[in-house]
This record gives structure tokens, C-alpha cells and sequence, in this order.
């Protein structure tokens, strides 16, 4: 009797041939490296944020839900391939074609979700559990209707696209030893201050801390060690570092030997291990495609953890790579590979949570704003965590581009190699990152400043193109110590100078 298939065997059949016949994307292809084949965008590129374009556009998901018009919606993946095209010169970033709102909503970017269905938003809520310190932080979002900034606009997963750094050779300033030496002294100024005060410029005083009641001011009571949420890990950074800033001539051999048992326990926890014997390879221009390190502690670890051992390595790196001493320059060498790829995996780990705050902020915002029973009371809520969320996300950005210019600063001065890391979007405008409360925060956001030079001051800004924008757009008054600091390396201390003249 012959054999005859059924509908459905069929039709199993043909989508495992065409799964078979999935191509990867051409990134993927030209690096001969495996892809997940994820649509629009593969984890590989969006982790290297490089754009991610398929050969073949027949066996595509369905296209993301976006808050476009229905005639938008057909040629999606068009304008995806040709985005780098059209905005490349104006913004410098490589797309990731993770959602079709363009350039121009930078300044603030406006929503626009990034999940194709709710199966896909609920995996990716499941590989981050809402906890207390994470961008998941309230499922309440602050979506004020007619005002002109969206609270989240540091969220927006376009934000997190890493710029290539083929725009900053272009732009390249020559620096001399003494203005790169000066670079690192304010980072080590930096992370004293951290020590003194509890916090600087890339790691907030609240960044640690959080309370569920809050004081009329909207201000957490934070300042009790009960409200102190502080992981093991950056514990330890603060009380070697400690012992290392308070340390004497005669003592210090000892601070910097309990500083390198605490990178070992670090690197243990984290299941990395030192190797100082690296086949000729210094560690620091490694041609080892990263993205393959790329392990579960993604997936299972929050954005806060994340940020906590790349704050703890980087300050741990701030002192034995310019320290003088030899056994820990060396020892802090083999890590400079560490510290990139946990810094990756940082900023993979901020944008998937990202896409996840941006769907459900879409979805169920208005249900959210309507079914509150009382009105003030909820919007009170809801601007505590946006500002919550805030420090978060504007901490990992901060202490992303602080790790990657002091590891190319650093190369440059031993080996004269410009390693530049690309550059990232972050919040330049001053009153916001000292601000006390959500209130004032949020007033900040708002802001329409005038400046002397006739613009509207500048709240979200590319750190490649920072010697443009800030030079033409702010005053000085208007940016804060980071965004100067970004700044003086983008633009140079000539026209730097020639701006705060002005």
C-alpha cells in the first residue's frame, strides 16, 4: 500500500526544509561564526552592535508591532537595510535594526516596541525576574500625556547601539601625553571621590540604595543600612580601594596584595580565571571575536549585577594599570579582555531588559493611567521609577564609556595604539545627575533651556559626536562634569577652551 502523507505531516515537513534552508545573516557569514537566526536581529550583531541583514527576506518573522502607520508596516525591512545609508553622516551609528524610529527622535527618542508577540516579550521577562534594582523596576510607567519629553527616553533600544569607532578616526584630535595624562587623573579623582563621598560622576549615590517609602520629597530614605543594596562584589572593590587611597609608602605592597585577592575572588565568582601566559598576546588587542564568550550569566544575572562587577574590575584596573607597580601593570594587562566583554555583556543585558520596559510600557500604559484610583498618588509612583530607572541605565552608560576610554587612553600611552571602543548615547545635561529628588529630576528633563548660543540645550547625546553637538548646542553652564569630561576627549582642549571663553 503506498505510503501517503497527512496535511498536517506535510506541512511539518516544509518548515523544517525552509528552517533548513535559513540562511545566516551576512555578518554572521563573512566572520564564519554560528547564528541564532533571530529576526530583525541576530544576538551576535546586536551584541558587536553591527547591522544585522539577511540575504533572504521570504522567510522573515512577522514584522515587530510598531506604532507606525499600517502603510509603514510592508516595506520594514526595506528601511532597515538602508538606515546606516540614509543617517550614517548625521548620527554615525550602525544600526541594529531593533525598531524603525529614526535618528531625529534622539533628542528625546519617543517609543517604539521592539517585540514581534507577547511570547516574545514574556521570554524575555523571564530571563529577568522583576527585582528591586533592575530597568524591569515597576511594571507602573510614567507616560504623561501631552508633554513633550517621554520620561523613558534612555531606553529606547536604538540608545544602546554601540557607535562605530570608524567615526571617531575620522574626527581623530591629537592629544598630547600631558591632556591623555590628565584624562586619567580625573578618573582617579573619580574614583577617590567614590571612596570619600559614596559616589562621582558615573557611579549615583542612590545607584545602591532603595527603600519602599519615600519621604514627601519623593527622596528614598537611603541612608540606613537597611536600605543599602550593595552587591558582594562591589563591597569589596569599596573596602580595598579604601585601604589602597589611605595607604602609606610602607604599606602599600600590602593594599595592593588584598586588591589582588579580591580581583581573584572576583574572577572566581564569576567563573573567569587569570592567565598571564597568553601565547605572545599582551591581552589588550586580542582578535578573538568576544561575542563567542557570550555565556548564560546573561540571561540569569539582573542589570545591576552586571554593572556592579564592571564598576568593581574598572576600579580595580584604575589602580594597578597606573599604580607604577610592575607585578600588578602586568596582572591588570591580562584582564583588559575581561573587562571589555563584561562591559558587552552589560550593555546586551540593558537592552534586552530595555525592549521588554518599552513593550509593556506600550501595551498597558494607558490601562495603567486609567485604572489608577488615585491619580497623584500613582503619577508620584510612577516618577519615582522612571528616576530609579534612570540612575541605572545612565550608570551603565557612564561607566561603559569611563572603562573604554581609560583602556584606550591606556594604550595609547604604553603602546601608542589607538584602541578606540566606539561610543555610546548618555544624558550630558547638567542638574540631573546630582538632582534630589524624582520632582526635580524630572523638571530637568523638561527643561526648554535657552542658551547664549540661541539652542534648546541638548538631554541625550552621542559621546562620538559630543565635540559637535555639546560645542554648537549648550553653554557651559548647561553641561554637567561627565558630559565636559567626554567632551574635553572628543573635541580637544583647544576648542574647549575656546567654548568656555565664550
Amino acid at each position: 500500500m503506498p505510503f501517503h502523507d497527512s496535511a498536517d505531516a506535510r506541512h511539518r515537513r516544509i518548515a523544517a526544509t525552509a528552517k533548513s534552508r535559513r540562511k545566516a545573516c551576512n555578518a554572521c557569514i563573512k566572520a564564519k561564526r554560528r547564528c541564532d537566526l533571530q529576526h530583525p536581529s541576530c544576538r551576535r550583531c546586536i551584541v558587536r552592535g553591527i547591522e544585522c541583514y539577511y540575504p533572504s527576506t521570504r522567510l522573515h518573522d512577522p514584522t515587530p508591532i510598531t506604532t507606525a502607520t499600517p502603510s509603514s508596516s510592508g516595506d520594514s525591512s526595506r528601511r532597515h537595510r538602508d538606515r546606516d545609508s540614509q543617517d550614517g553622516d548625521s548620527q554615525g551609528l550602525v544600526s541594529t535594526s531593533l525598531s524603525s524610529s529614526s535618528p531625529s527622535s534622539y533628542s528625546p527618542p519617543f517609543l517604539t516596541p521592539s517585540f514581534s508577540s507577547a511570547a516574545t516579550a514574556t521570554a524575555t521577562m523571564q530571563q529577568f525576574p522583576p527585582t528591586t534594582h533592575s530597568l524591569l523596576y515597576s511594571a507602573e510607567l510614567l507616560l504623561l500625556q501631552g508633554t513633550r519629553i517621554n520620561p523613558l527616553y534612555f531606553l529606547v533600544p536604538d540608545s544602546w547601539t554601540v557607535a562605530s569607532s570608524e567615526m571617531a578616526r575620522r574626527n581623530r584630535i591629537g592629544r598630547t601625553i600631558p591632556q591623555l595624562n590628565k584624562s586619567v587623573h580625573q578618573v582617579q579623582c573619580w574614583a577617590r571621590e567614590w571612596i570619600e563621598q559614596g559616589s562621582n560622576m558615573f557611579i549615583h549615590k542612590n545607584l545602591y540604595y532603595h527603600d519602599d517609602s519615600y519621604n514627601d520629597d519623593c527622596y528614598p530614605h537611603g541612608g540606613d543600612a537597611a536600605g543599602l543594596h550593595m552587591p558582594k562584589c562591589i563591597q569589596d572593590a569599596y573596602t580595598s580601594c579604601a585601604a589602597y587611597f589611605a595607604c602609606t609608602t610602607k604599606n602599600r605592597k600590602m593594599a595592593l596584595g588584598i586588591i589582588e585577592q579580591r580581583v581573584a575572588t572576583l574572577l572566581a565568582e564569576q567563573g573567569e580565571y587569570q592567565n598571564n601566559d597568553n601565547d605572545g598576546d599582551n591581552g589588550i588587542f586580542s582578535t578573538r571575536d568576544i561575542s563567542d564568550d557570550m555565556n548564560n550569566n546573561t540571561k540569569t544575572k539582573s542589570v545591576l549585577d552586571h554593572l556592579a562587577r564592571v564598576q568593581a574590575l574598572l576600579v580595580y584596573q584604575l589602580i594597578r594599570l597606573y599604580d607604577g607597580d610592575i607585578r600588578s601593570r602586568v596582572m591588570a594587562e591580562s584582564l583588559i579582555p575581561v573587562l571589555t566583554r563584561w562591559c558587552m555583556q552589560m550593555l546586551d543585558s540593558a537592552l534586552l531588559s530595555s525592549q521588554y520596559v518599552y513593550s509593556m510600557s506600550t501595551s498597558m500604559g494607558p490601562y495603567l493611567l486609567s485604572s489608577s484610583s488615585n491619580g497623584k498618588a500613582s503619577v508620584e509612583k510612577k516618577l519615582r521609577s522612571d528616576w530609579q530607572a534612570w540612575i541605572l541605565a545612565e550608570s551603565v552608560r557612564r561607566t561603559w564609556l569611563v572603562a573604554g576610554h581609560m583602556q584606550c587612553i591606556y594604550s595609547l600611552l604604553s603602546y601608542g595604539i589607538n584602541a578606540c571602543p566606539g561610543g555610546l548615547m548618555f544624558t550630558p545635561r547638567a542638574g540631573l545627575w546630582h538632582a534630589e529628588s524624582a520632582y526635580e529630576w524630572w523638571a530637568r528633563c523638561r527643561e526648554k533651556t535657552k542658551d547664549s548660543r540661541g539652542g534648546d540645550g541638548l538631554l541625550f547625546c552621542q559621546s562620538l559626536e559630543s565635540g559637535t553637538q555639546l560645542l554648537k548646542k549648550t553653554s557651559p553652564e548647561e553641561v554637567d562634569d561627565f558630559g565636559r569630561f567626554v567632551l574635553d576627549i572628543m573635541a580637544g582642549e583647544e576648542k574647549v577652551n575656546q567654548w568656555l571663553s565664550v
